[in-house]
């Protein structure tokens, strides 16, 4: 297709440029038509952002100037991708539109940032007013303006290529709905009591460790799991203590020879690379001794073990190498060979394994050339576990900060297929979202979230895994820890 990229101004910013550069992959013509409105960023949001720069360290990128294709004579296209923050969306040349808790204006995408929460992002299609894509950002820290507008653009530019791919093919598109009255935020009280929650969490700092994860267990029987609750046991977990220099995070269970063995991520507090780590549970519940099993030179967590054609396998997190590794048990449960990379140079968390009609899917969280893999669910598929693995032509499938990060292996329940997935909107692995898939095929994916569970404890901010295995189910959950 043709299509024209109608901006509000005479500039094309640094999030623009990434939007032209994933439309342009998928085989689009580009067009560039400025506008001639004022600055999208207004002056007294710029002054914030020069604050946030000088007295944070914090930079504003994605509305840095950056060179653009030449610009076009209108006419003669396909479809328009209107930017300018217009409530018009004509009656021609098909429109798709970015609106921000409903709204085109920019001002009430600003006013959500100045309330320290991302926008919903919906991609209008009009003149018809469908919305063809609909996600939520996370946000690093939303009391950094400048993270914000960089995490929510970002994932912006993502939904809007969905929409056109989607336009190409008459994708699927539900009814608009009209936004809410909003009242404007206000930069100064903004600035104000981002210096103040600064130095509170300077002073926290001092007495309490931040995110110590620890794991924990109990017996569960057919039917009593937290898929099924959807909600925690009333009776609670049995607690790992790896004591003060580490924490224990991320707990996959395998029974192998009437043993019950718990594979997790360990990280000392001196030493910044986890490692993999396991320990055993006897049947009255009892804990043995955690003890490591794999090591390298990088970073290693989310030890996804599974039984295949034979063979136990690993596959661990490693992000930080940019690869995605699979391991073969040599001598289990401690010896493991590094079987094939099955994936290089990608940015990709939390790769979980599931069989669905005939076909192995690996679901993983991606950064998605973003700030952050809190919010991007990308997809690949396989016949054999070594691959080759082919990316879904719709990844990432899935923007949503509430539901898109992987927390564990997926369940059949009653013919439904049942995933847990991360709630990043508060945060880092804030909670648990149990969701139904409801589509999986090479042409689409699509979920409903049933449930979203909170941490159990009044001071706990954070969970994050929910595994079940061996008659037990294993869950992480993140709170301070004393200094001692």
């Amino acid at each position: 297709m043709r299509i024209a990229l109608r901006l509000p101004g005479r500039l094309t910013l640094r999030w623009h440029a990434d939007l032209i550069d994933r439309l342009s992959a998928q085989g689009h013509e580009i067009d560039v038509l400025p506008g001639t409105g004022p600055d999208i960023l207004p002056p007294e949001l710029r002054l914030l952002a020069w604050f946030e720069r000088h007295v944070f360290g914090r930079v504003l990128e994605s509305l840095d100037p950056t060179a653009a294709p030449e610009a076009a004579a209108p006419g003669g296209h396909n479809l328009v991708v209107d930017l300018t923050g217009s409530d018009d969306l004509g009656d021609g040349t098909p429109v798709l539109q970015p609106r921000f808790d409903g709204s085109p204006d920019w001002n009430h995408f600003f006013d959500a940032l100045l309330r320290e929460r991302p926008p919903t992002i919906e991609i209008v299609r009009g003149p018809e007013r469908l919305v063809a894509q609909r996600g939520e950002a996370a946000v690093l820290r939303p009391a950094l303006l400048s993270t914000s507008l960089d995490a929510v653009l970002a994932r912006t530019a993502v939904l809007i290529a969905a929409a056109v791919r989607d336009a190409a093919g008459s994708g699927p598109a539900v009814p608009f709905r009209a936004p809410p009255d909003a009242k404007p935020g206000r930069p100064l009280a903004f600035a104000a009591r981002h210096l103040a929650q600064g130095a509170m969490r300077k002073l926290r700092q001092r007495v309490e460790r931040p995110a110590h994860w620890r794991i924990g267990w109990r017996p569960v029987a057919t039917g009593d799991g937290v898929l099924d609750r959807l909600a925690w046991p009333a009776d609670g977990y049995r607690w790992l203590d790896t004591g003060a220099g580490d924490y224990a995070a991320d707990p996959f269970v395998l029974e192998h020879e009437g043993v019950v063995h718990v594979f997790c991520e360990v990280f000392a507090y001196a030493d910044p690379i986890g490692k993999i780590a396991v320990f055993t549970i006897g049947p009255d519940g009892t804990p043995g001794t955690l003890r490591t099993v794999l090591e390298r030179p990088y970073h290693l967590s989310y030890p996804m073990v599974f039984r295949r054609d034979g063979q136990i396998w690993m596959i661990p997190e490693t992000y930080q190498n940019r690869t995605v590794e699979l391991y073969r048990a040599e001598r289990f449960p401690d010896v493991w060979t590094l079987e094939a990379v099955l994936f290089q140079d990608v940015e990709l968390s939390d790769v979980t394994l599931a069989e669905h009609d005939g076909r192995l899917w690996l679901f993983a969280s991606d950064s998605a050339r973003g700030a952050t893999s809190w919010d991007c669910l990308s997809l690949f598929m396989a016949q054999d576990i070594r691959g080759p693995w082919r990316p879904h032509p719709a990844n990432p499938v899935l923007v949503d900060a509430r539901a898109a990060r992987p927390a564990g292996f997926m369940e059949r329940r009653g013919g439904a297929l049942l995933r847990p997935a991360q709630d990043c909107r508060a945060g880092y692995g804030a909670g648990i979202s149990v969701c139904r898939v409801d589509r999986l095929d090479p042409e689409g994916y699509a979920q409903t979230v049933l449930a979203t569970l909170r941490p159990m404890g009044a001071r706990d901010t954070g969970a994050h895994t929910v595994n079940v295995g061996g008659g037990f189910e294993v869950i992480d959950h993140c709170g301070p820890m004393r200094r001692v």
